[in-house]
């Protein structure tokens, strides 16, 4: 019996410019795309029926727009399976085939690039035209807090800075450790990795910020590096070249928590200073400064800090201060804490990660203006302190000499 396409039936002869091939090569794709890509997802025929165990499935059940019969060749057992289409309608359903394929494609592609943003793989290229673009950190969104490149390279390298070194390596870099084991502290001093003077002293510091995060962490303790040590982290990744000293900022309550526990457990060569462990740091008249129940802090102008008790300040010699006055941390208490500084983020420094606060660009801009990023080319260190050498011991040394 012969079998006439529907075509002839229901609108009339195939037009000459029609290519018979074209069509037989269109539908070896869709019995194709049927049997390989969509009936491995339907064990059962979901339309109603069950699929054959040949293969052959009513692909009509599948695809309102087609129609399927099957021819007996003989006595042989061997089934074809032949379309019987609406060439209009299978048109459609081929685009809308296709429309879907891309449609999944698309939304795929997006969630690769997402999960790479989030690990920050996709950010590495910005931060190379960071400086040669002279783009304001403030003013862009591409560039986040929480990931910074370790590989990156400044232009500002290459300025001539006579008291040191502009991009020295860091403090991991040079093999610098700082863990917690077994409530014991495992942070090997490494002042003498450096032969620089102001850079050794960030070598010590960098240490103690270290120490004071760790027991941050442990109870749950609030902070963030605040004012050169952010500019530090968000411009060097580290100390700035010149500074001195490392600045930590944190709510009263916290601090009071610091105060009760953490501090006791700071190593033996990290004094926690502050108007009770140190009464030189009391203002004479105290009538008029608010006096915490439990911390005792003054609203004065001299703030808690951890001091490093092996080295010291030069002038302190000279002056005779009535302090320690090494190396420090100084440590900004904030008893009312503005919203926009939670949640807390990460940002390294000095190849560890710390607390920032989550507008910290806004910070910056505030305390150093809009164009915070760019580097002065001639600035002298703040302070020349003797890195290896407590005041104490200078002091013994001075009366004995």
């Amino acid at each position: 019996m012969e079998t006439r396409p529907l075509r002839e039936k229901n609108k009339g002869p195939r037009q000459e410019n029609e290519d018979p091939q074209n069509h037989r090569i269109f539908k070896r794709a869709i019995h194709v795309t049927c049997h390989v890509f969509i009936m491995p997802m339907f064990p059962t025929n979901h339309f109603g029926g069950s699929a054959e165990l040949s293969g052959h499935v009513a692909v009509s059940e599948l695809f309102p727009y087609s129609e399927l019969r099957r021819e007996s060749l003989g006595n042989t057992p061997r089934r074809r399976i032949s379309f019987q289409y609406d060439e209009t309608r299978m048109s459609k359903g081929a685009v809308f085939l296709l429309f879907t394929l891309l449609i999944t494609g698309i939304i795929c592609l997006l969630s690769i690039v997402l999960q790479l943003d989030n690990s920050g793989s996709l950010l590495r290229g910005s931060f190379d035209s960071w400086y040669k673009n002279n783009l304001t950190l403030a003013r862009t969104s591409r560039i986040r807090a929480d990931y910074v490149n370790p590989n990156l390279s400044y232009e500002h390298c290459s300025i001539i800075f006579k008291w040191g070194e502009m991009c020295p390596k860091l403090y991991t870099e040079l093999g610098g450790k700082c863990d917690l084991v077994d409530d014991t502290f495992q942070c090997p001093d490494i002042r003498n990795f450096s032969k620089i003077r102001p850079r050794q002293a960030q070598l010590v510091l960098t240490r103690m910020l270290r120490i004071f995060d760790i027991l941050a962490q442990k109870y749950g303790i609030k902070y963030w590096i605040s004012r050169g040590t952010l500019l530090g982290a968000a411009r060097h990744h580290g100390f700035i070249p010149w500074d001195g000293d490392g600045d930590i900022e944190m709510p009263l309550d916290d601090y009071v928590k610091f105060f009760q526990v953490a501090a006791k457990e700071l190593p033996a060569d990290i004094f926690f200073q502050n108007s009770v462990s140190d009464r030189a740091l009391r203002p004479s008249d105290v009538s008029h400064y608010h006096r915490h129940e439990v911390v005792f802090i003054y609203q004065a102008t001299y703030n808690p800090r951890l001091r490093d008790r092996n080295s010291c300040y030069k002038y302190c010699m000279t002056y005779n201060c009535k302090w320690h006055d090494g190396l420090m941390i100084d440590i900004f208490v904030t008893p009312d804490v503005d919203k926009a500084i939670y949640p807390l983020r990460k940002m390294t420094f000095e190849g560890f990660p710390f607390n920032v606060q989550n507008n910290w660009r806004d910070d910056l801009v505030s305390r150093y203006g809009e164009n915070w990023f760019e580097y002065p080319t001639n600035r002298p260190p703040e302070e020349n302190p003797d890195v290896f050498n407590g005041c104490e011991k200078l002091k013994k040394q001075k009366k004995s000499g």
